[in-house]
This record gives C-alpha cells, sequence and structure tokens, in this order.
C-alpha cells in the first residue's frame, strides 16, 4: 500500500505538470461514477485527497457516465458532478478547466460495442463517451490524461482501434498496472508517455478488525456469463466450510439497486438460494458506500471475491483473499498480491479447490 501511494503521487506530479494555471487548478475526472459501485465510489473517494496533496487548491469537477446519479456523487465526496449525457454543460465545463482525467478503473475495454458514430452524443458508451471528453479537451486545447486506468479486454478490432485513437491522444497515459501499460505500447502510445500508478483505492487502509469466536468468510458475487452453472460449487463450498468449520459467512453486494443486470444483490440472493447456511435475508451492506463496505470487509477472516475492489479493500486491511477470475482484471491483481495461487477461473470453479484454499487463508 506504500509503494501504491508513491506511485499514484508521482503520477499527479506527471500529468498536472502542463496545466495552465497551477496555483488554482480546474480539474475535470471523470468515470464510472455514481452508479452505487463499491469499487468505482472509492476509486473516486481516495483519488481526491492524492490530487489535493499536489494542488491543494484545486476546484475538482467530476463528469460522469451518463446516467449516474449526480446526488450521490455529491453525498459521497463533497463534488459538484455532471451527467455526460449532457454533452453542451460537460463542454462549457471541459473548455474551462485547466486538466481534464479520464479514470480510473477499468474503463478502456470493449464489453460494450465502440460506435464512432455515437461521439460527441448524448447517448455514446463506453469508448466513445471517453473518447468524445477527448475530443472536446482537444477543441479547447485543454491537457488530458487517463487516470489509473485498467486497459482491456479489447476482444474486438474496432474496440482496439478507438482506445489507440483515444490513448493517443492523451498527453499522459497513466494506468493503474504493467499489463496495462504493455497493452498501452502495442497500441501505439509513446514509452515516454505511460506512467504506471496504482489503484488509488489501495491508499485507502482500513485496520483490520477482530471477528469474533467464529471465523468469517467474505462473499462478493457480480451477475456474469453462465452464472446459474458457477454459482453451484460455490454455494456447495460455502455451506462445507459453515459446517465443517463453524464459519459464519457475510454475503455483501458491492454494487446494489441498478437493475437486474448491474445488481450485485440479486446475484447473493441467488447464492444464498442454493445453500442451507445462510438464507436471503443474510446479505450485509445493502447499499452501503465504500466506506462502510471497506469496514465490512476488514471485519472478515478472508474474502472470496469477484469484484476486483472487494479484493483490494481486503489487502489494504491485511485481509487473506480468493479471488474468482471473472476477467483479466483479478487474476492479474491477485499476481500483484502474490497469490497467484488463491485465484481461479470463474468458467471452471472447483468446489473442492475452494475449500483447500479458504480453509488454507483461514489457517
Amino acid at each position: 500500500c506504500r509503494f501504491s501511494v508513491v506511485g499514484c503521487r508521482w503520477a499527479v506530479h506527471r500529468i498536472g505538470w502542463v496545466a495552465r494555471n497551477l496555483a488554482a487548478m480546474r480539474i475535470v475526472i471523470s468515470g464510472y461514477y455514481g452508479f452505487s459501485n463499491a469499487g468505482d465510489d472509492a476509486i473516486l473517494l481516495a483519488s481526491i485527497p492524492l490530487i489535493r496533496a499536489t494542488y491543494p487548491e484545486c476546484q475538482i469537477t467530476v463528469v460522469t457516465y451518463p446516467g449516474a446519479d449526480l446526488a450521490d456523487v455529491y453525498e459521497t465526496t463533497g463534488l459538484p458532478a455532471i451527467d455526460g449525457a449532457d454533452i453542451a454543460h460537460v463542454d462549457q465545463i471541459i473548455a474551462a478547466a485547466d486538466l481534464v482525467l479520464i479514470g480510473g478503473g477499468g474503463l478502456i475495454q470493449d464489453y460494450l460495442p465502440s460506435d464512432r458514430t455515437d461521439i460527441l452524443r448524448s447517448d455514446h458508451n463506453n469508448l466513445t463517451f471517453w473518447l468524445s471528453l477527448a475530443v472536446m479537451a482537444h477543441a479547447h486545447a485543454v491537457s488530458v490524461s487517463t487516470w489509473m486506468v485498467g486497459i482491456g479486454p479489447l476482444a474486438t478490432e474496432r474496440g482496439r482501434e478507438d482506445a489507440a485513437s483515444l490513448l493517443t491522444a492523451m498527453r499522459t497515459v497513466c494506468v493503474r498496472d504493467d499489463e496495462s501499460a504493455d497493452l498501452a505500447l502495442e497500441l501505439g502510445v509513446e514509452r515516454g508517455r505511460i506512467v504506471v500508478g496504482a489503484d488509488p483505492v489501495f491508499t485507502l487502509e482500513t485496520a483490520k478488525t477482530p471477528s469474533g469466536d467464529r471465523p468469517v468468510i467474505g462473499v462478493v458475487v457480480r451477475n456474469w456469463d453462465g452464472v446459474s452453472a458457477w454459482l453451484n460449487p460455490i454455494a456447495a463450498a460455502l455451506d462445507r466450510l459453515a459446517a465443517d468449520r463453524n464459519a459464519s459467512l457475510r454475503l455483501i453486494p458491492f454494487q446494489s439497486g441498478r437493475g437486474r443486470a448491474e445488481s450485485d444483490d440479486l446475484v447473493a440472493m441467488r447464492l444464498a438460494a442454493r445453500m442451507d447456511s445462510v438464507d436471503t435475508n443474510s446479505l450485509e451492506g445493502v447499499g452501503a458506500g465504500p466506506s462502510e463496505l471497506a469496514k465490512l470487509i476488514a471485519g472478515c477472516d478472508v474474502v472470496l471475491g469477484m469484484r476486483l475492489h472487494s479484493l483490494v479493500f481486503a489487502a489494504a486491511a491485511g485481509v487473506p483473499t480468493v479471488g474468482l477470475a471473472y476477467d483479466p482484471k483479478v487474476s492479474q491483481a491477485m499476481a500483484r498480491l502474490g497469490r497467484s495461487e488463491f485465484v481461479t477461473d470463474l468458467g471452471s470453479p472447483d468446489a473442492e479447490w475452494l475449500i483447500h484454499r479458504l480453509s488454507t487463508a483461514l489457517d
């Protein structure tokens, strides 16, 4: 975590020196904020003090991905927020800015199809949204950089082309890991413009709290392809551990209330419905913010996590982790934490493997 703080602060210096007015910098930061996603909201929460440690008088405005809850952003951070769908307002804010930061988080990927005809439209999505911000920044001669982003997966040729267009338009490409830096190089970014920092959430250290007489296993799952198949071995493993180790299971949704496709609540309830040791009313932290969820994670003895930031929260609190890799970023993060042997691909989780790894972590 100490290395992460140093990396993040160095990145702020590298990005910020190009601004026109360092005394009272006007910074726009844009990401997937305001969607009740604890990981993304924690990124924003952690980024603010990192930026202000270097530029204490700066004015920060948040431009959210289209459709966000702006009131939630303000409640979490105290910062003014603008919906990215309001192109005219976003353009006005960028024109008055000294620096635009795109990130952090795993924004540069093509899970959603990229269509350049969506650029500068109110219904743009994913890569075309970030491209729209870059276009506006360049039109107003405002410096624009990525901020602690993850790059990939990029499974389509169009996705790679649009990601390359976005990244080569950046003054500085600040990424959160070496794998993203390597991909930026592949996409044509000059090595001298790439800065490798870290996920800002590593800087939000939370002290581990005693769990009591029974070991506590934190479980963080999310909706993903093949959910009906991979929930079964997870349920079987957790039931066995609850019986054999007298473990208490803590099901913690990291994204709540945003509909069936994105809600962790529903997946956690489906997991609970397959188990004897918990019921569908046993979810903890539903709708809670990142600070509250970090405390719940810190009170566990081990965390079984799909969500990347459940593993980051755990690592920051010194809680052992077992990862379920639905995306390469999960296995990459576990490798950086020195826990490559404690992550399995979501496509083929094995109940006995999970039992062994979780038991080892508890011991």
